[in-house]
């Protein structure tokens, strides 16, 4: 099984290697296994990847974003085999090339005032929202967790201090007066509640 594994593996760091200009490499430690992601482009690259494991603790839930700095390496998982169980792991990845402005690296995580906004990629929720608020003249923050590292880890930490603990999260996320908003299953009716204001 473990022979299964490691060829997997190989085979989709092989891949990966050859038709992205991103090369993936494994690299073992005692019992654990590090996927190492190095970007030798001039590009900034958000990585995807999705698994399912069977038998292993891996250190992030799939499926995993992670971006990647133009020439750099970057840590996408870490994992290892939970003693006395068999194992199989399925990597699966997808990537695009990021553009545009992140999140200025002096954004301060303890306080947000006003209303701030988490939004993603291809999130109906997110850009409906988003619309009204700019439609009803209210003045927010934007952020992106999709074209920026520093956004997502903002919002997870915003997350973590409100509570959250769980690995996923319905988006948009909302901060109102640094009140964390999460979940939020009515939103037309937090659009109408910030119009007015």
């Amino acid at each position: 099984m473990k022979y299964f594994l490691t060829l997997l593996v190989s085979l989709f760091l092989v891949y990966a290697a050859h038709s992205q200009n991103l090369e993936f490499k494994e690299r073992v430690v005692g019992t654990e296994t590090t996927i190492v992601c190095i970007n030798p482009t001039s590009k900034t690259f958000e990585v995807t990847l999705n698994y399912s494991a069977i038998g292993y603790k891996v250190d992030k839930p799939s499926p995993v974003r992670q971006q990647v700095a133009a020439n750099s390496e970057t840590i996408i998982i870490t994992y290892s085999q939970i003693k006395g169980q068999s194992a199989s792991m399925q990597l699966n990845y997808t990537y695009r090339e990021l553009r545009g402005a992140s999140i200025p690296s002096d954004v301060v995580l303890e306080n947000i005032d006003g209303i701030t906004v988490f939004g993603k990629n291809h999130c109906g929720r997110c850009s409906s929202f988003i619309s009204g608020l700019k439609r009803n003249g209210v003045e927010f923050k934007e952020y992106n967790v999709d074209d920026s590292d520093t956004a997502d880890a903002l919002m997870w930490q915003k997350l973590a201090d409100a509570g959250f603990t769980s690995g996923s999260i319905m988006m948009p996320v909302v901060i109102v007066d640094d009140k964390v908003l999460y979940n939020i299953e009515n939103l037309s009716g937090l659009l109408s509640q910030l119009s007015k204001n």
